[in-house]
């Protein structure tokens, strides 16, 4: 099988090193991959990415050891959401992952607009783009939408809300409510209220809202802000 995808994120391909990946679990029976990787080469000026540009298919010459290498201002630590489409014509399309795609445009559109417009509640999205895996005969077999964002600081409040003193589980909760209050003013709701989406940093006593995989942008459908319906009790 031969791997296509855009010359300009080729750089980007092969900085994924899997021996650099440490997988942290798989949703939707495994079609949706999440990996963190420290180190990755930053250029910056990738917060807007193209989801327009992710809808496309590549017809270029597959990637290979690139001389278009990363010129890094920095590294960053990165979570890599790999959205795993199967296109094979005897299975259904739940069972090919077609619904996944639709998943991976909602995360890139929503923090593409958040960062435009200056939430600094949410990941920062570093690039997002495709690559198709054809057979001999040009047919896609495996088609992967990486999504590259960074690696908000913090502990996740489904595992550790429980451990904290009662003083900080409220220096948590307040936290929380500007931060989902800030993601609601820039007119967007992640659509997944749960406590596994709400990474507190007490550090800088900040929260962030994570899994935009559902997120929508009307107002009426927000729901509640209040820490204890999203399991912050």
């Amino acid at each position: 099988m031969a791997a296509h995808a855009y010359p300009q994120e080729r750089a980007y391909y092969y900085a994924l090193n899997p021996r650099e990946l440490k997988f942290k679990g798989g949703l939707d029976t495994k079609m949706v991959h999440v990996y963190e990787i420290d180190n990755l080469p930053y250029q910056g000026g990738l917060g807007t990415a193209d989801s327009a540009a992710s809808n496309r298919v590549s017809q270029t010459t597959p990637p290979g050891p690139s001389s278009e290498a990363i010129t890094p201002q920095r590294t960053v630590s990165a979570i890599v959401k790999v959205y795993v489409v199967c296109n094979y014509s005897k299975l259904d399309p739940y069972e090919t992952g077609g619904h996944v795609i639709t998943k991976g445009r909602q995360e890139v559109s929503a923090l593409a607009a958040l960062n435009q417009a200056g939430c600094r509640y949410v990941p920062t999205l570093l690039t997002n783009f495709i690559v198709r895996w054809e057979d001999d005969g040009g047919i896609d077999w495996i088609t992967r939408h990486y999504i590259l964002m960074t690696k908000v600081p913090g502990v996740t409040m489904e595992s550790d809300y429980s451990q904290l003193p009662r003083d900080e589980q409220q220096q948590a909760r307040t936290a929380f409510n500007v931060a989902i209050r800030n993601v609601h003013d820039h007119g967007w709701d992640n659509g997944s209220h749960h406590s596994g989406n709400v990474i507190w940093n007490k550090g800088e006593d900040k929260c962030f809202i994570i899994d935009f995989e559902r997120a929508h942008q009307s107002p009426l459908r927000f729901g509640s802000e209040t820490a204890a319906d999203w399991g912050m009790l």
